[in-house]
């Protein structure tokens, strides 16, 4: 991610910028990492009983919670990715149809997920 955002900098503003931001993402990105990574944050209670990820159902290990919060970051990010390109915003067109794709994709595979949790 901090490498995404120096990226995105360098070309933006400046090679100077984009250190700076890129080392002070990274500084807070990685102890939160951790921490998620230690206490397991964002994993179902079972997750020892629960099935190994696959293809077909990659949120399996997900908790509900964690579930929840991503379908509506997902669905909103959607909807605004949808307004823009419906308005007609500044920016590459191409690129924000792969965006609201990948965005639909997740939120979908999300939904699914929690359907097939909420019947049994």
């Amino acid at each position: 991610m901090a490498l995404a955002f120096g990226a995105y900098f360098a070309f933006r503003s400046g090679i100077k910028l984009a250190i700076l931001l890129g080392v002070s993402v990274w500084a807070m990105g990685w102890p939160m990492f951790g921490m998620a990574m230690k206490h397991r944050w964002g994993l179902r209670p079972d997750v020892e009983d629960a099935a190994v990820p696959t293809l077909r159902r990659p949120w399996v290990q997900a908790s509900d919670r964690s579930l929840s919060v991503l379908m509506w970051i997902f669905g909103l990010s959607s909807v605004v990715l949808a307004l823009g390109l419906v308005t007609g915003g500044n920016g590459t067109t191409g690129g924000r149809f792969v965006v609201l794709a990948l965005d639909i994709l997740f939120a979908l595979t999300i939904w699914s997920e929690r359907r097939r949790r909420s019947t049994r």
